[in-house]
């Protein structure tokens, strides 16, 4: 592979950074739970790869606050490495993670790898496709959300 270098932009088209695909494997302990979290870098995954903060934070927020996830139905739009859902469906809701196409093998592998070795206490977490985009030459998703929204209440 070669790389396209300009001396005189800062920012190449093609730096080589990801040249080359690599995984690595996290744990996170977040509300008394071990997550074992695969992130593949490289494979064209972009902003799904990596776990954000934003996401553990979010985790840690929920053990403020008390939040009683059995019974409860969760849809995760863009999941990326899924830590938020796979968290929520140890702790006993019905989770479905939804991300680009591209996206649902990390997603599965990190499902797989995270199932409690007594089963999941809810049903095991669904991983479905979902694009964001046109439909029909208009937005399709705050018709989805608006119908998964209603549907989840």
């Amino acid at each position: 592979m070669s790389c396209c270098v300009n001396d005189d932009d800062p920012f190449p088209v093609d730096d080589c950074l990801f040249a080359d695909t690599f995984s690595q494997t996290s744990v996170y302990k977040l509300l008394g739970q071990e997550l074992k979290i695969i992130q593949l870098f490289g494979a064209n995954l972009g902003v799904a790869a990596p776990v954000w903060e934003s996401a553990l934070q979010l985790c840690r927020y929920f053990g403020e606050q008390h939040v009683e996830w059995r019974g409860r139905r969760v849809i995760e739009l863009g999941s990326g490495t899924g830590v938020v859902g796979i968290l929520a469906a140890r702790l006993g809701a019905d989770v479905t993670l939804t991300d680009l196409p591209l996206t649902l093998p990390q997603l599965e592998a990190n499902v797989c790898a995270n199932m409690p070795s007594s089963g999941w206490p809810s049903a095991p977490p669904t991983v479905l496709p979902l694009s964001w985009g046109m439909l029909g030459g208009r937005s399709s998703t705050g018709t989805f959300l608006t119908r998964k929204c209603q549907m989840l209440r």
